[in-house]
């Protein structure tokens, strides 16, 4: 990924999607480790809130 998958959040706010089937389709994107995709689905988010 050209900018970094340290640089990339899941959002949850689209109408039409549940973030459910959204994390679904990322996690089946090719060339994305188990790891890249855990860090957009939840991850990098919890970093940038200092969540944990």
């Amino acid at each position: 990924m050209r900018s970094g998958v340290e640089r990339v959040v899941l959002g949850s706010d689209f109408p039409w999607y549940t973030p459910g089937a959204t994390a679904a389709v990322v996690e089946e994107l090719p060339g994305l480790s188990a790891s890249e995709a855990a860090a957009i689905i939840g991850e990098n988010a919890a970093r940038l809130l200092r969540l944990g």
